[in-house]
C-alpha cells in the first residue's frame, strides 16, 4: 500500500491528466473530492478549485468546503477548505464573499502577509473601497520596516486619488508618505502638482 506522499503524487498526476482531457473534469472532480477529505495539501485543493470550475460543480464545491469547515476537528482542516472556497469565489468573480473569507482566515493566521494581500486584492476587485481603506489603515499601524510602511502609504494615497476621488484626503496621504520617505518621487511630484493646480 502506498504510503501519503505517494498516493497525493498519483492523485495529482491523475487529475491533471484528467484535466486535460476533453470531457473528463467531472471524474477529475469526483476524484479529487475524495482526495482531499482528509487532506490539507495545497495543490490537490488548487486542483480541486480548478476541477469544479471546469466541471461547472463549483455550487456542489461550496456546499462540501461549508461542511468540512463546519465539521472540522483541526484548525488547519478548516483554514485549508476556507483557502479553497475563497480561491473558488475569486474564479467565479464573487470577490466581496472571498474577501469575508480571507478576513476570517487572516484572524485565525495574523501572522499571515499572504492572507492580509489576497483580502487587500478581493476587497478592491469588489469595489469596497472603504473598507480597503480601514484595511490599509490597519495594516500600516502593524508595518515594521520603512518599506512596508511606504508601500501600504503608497496604496493608501492611490486609493484617495483614484476610487475614492477626493483630492484633499489624496493629497494629505502623500503628505504622509513623504514624512515616511522625504524622496519618494511620486510623492513629492503629486504634491507639487496639486499645489501648482492651487495656486493657478
Amino acid at each position: 500500500q502506498a504510503d501519503e506522499p505517494t498516493r497525493r503524487a498519483l492523485a495529482i498526476r491523475a487529475a491533471r491528466l484528467l484535466l486535460h482531457r476533453a470531457g473528463r473534469a467531472r471524474e477529475a472532480f469526483d476524484r479529487l473530492l475524495e482526495a482531499t477529505e482528509n487532506d490539507t495539501d495545497d495543490t490537490l485543493h488548487t486542483l480541486l478549485v480548478e476541477s469544479a470550475v471546469a466541471a461547472g460543480a463549483g455550487a456542489r464545491l461550496h456546499e462540501m468546503l461549508a461542511e468540512r469547515v463546519d465539521e472540522a476537528m483541526d484548525a488547519t482542516v478548516a483554514r485549508t477548505a476556507m483557502r479553497a472556497r475563497a480561491s473558488l469565489f475569486e474564479r467565479e468573480s464573487q470577490h466581496s464573499e472571498a474577501a469575508d473569507l480571507y478576513q476570517r482566515l487572516s484572524g485565525m493566521s495574523p501572522n499571515d502577509d499572504a492572507l492580509k494581500d489576497a483580502h487587500r486584492q478581493a476587497l478592491a476587485r469588489a469595489g469596497r473601497h472603504q473598507d480597503l481603506l480601514s484595511a490599509l489603515d490597519g495594516a500600516l499601524r502593524r508595518a515594521k520596516s520603512e518599506d512596508e510602511k511606504v508601500a501600504i502609504a503608497r496604496e493608501r494615497a492611490k486609493l484617495w486619488e483614484g476610487p475614492l476621488a477626493n483630492r484633499y484626503e489624496a493629497i494629505d496621504a502623500w503628505k504622509k508618505l513623504i514624512a515616511l520617505r522625504p524622496s519618494d518621487d511620486e510623492a513629492v511630484s503629486y504634491t507639487h502638482l496639486r499645489a501648482h493646480e492651487t495656486v493657478l
